[in-house]
């Protein structure tokens, strides 16, 4: 699981790279997703939680709204299969 974890993290990088959104970047892994992260997404979440993934944003010290729908997937994946990261 942690190396599918990196591998969607220089995924993530490369699209950025090509300039594609965050939001595009993450519909692109989710597609590419398959076995347990594939069932996990498909049927563990509800339609509510993927939305919510994908449009997810962060306030910077500007104040301005900043996509990050890449960092909020990882965060839940490593929460689900593995265990939140501030416990124990």
């Amino acid at each position: 699981m942690v190396s599918a974890i990196e591998d969607m993290g220089l995924a993530a990088a490369a699209f950025k790279v090509n300039e594609y959104t965050n939001r595009d970047t993450t519909t692109i892994i989710i597609r590419g997703f398959s076995r347990q992260l594939k069932n996990w997404w498909d049927n563990h979440l509800t339609y509510e939680e993927r939305v919510v993934t994908l449009n997810h944003t962060k306030v910077d010290a500007q104040c301005n709204n900043i996509q990050d729908a890449i960092e909020a997937l990882i965060h839940t994946i490593i929460v689900h299969f593995i265990g939140n990261p501030q416990e124990g």
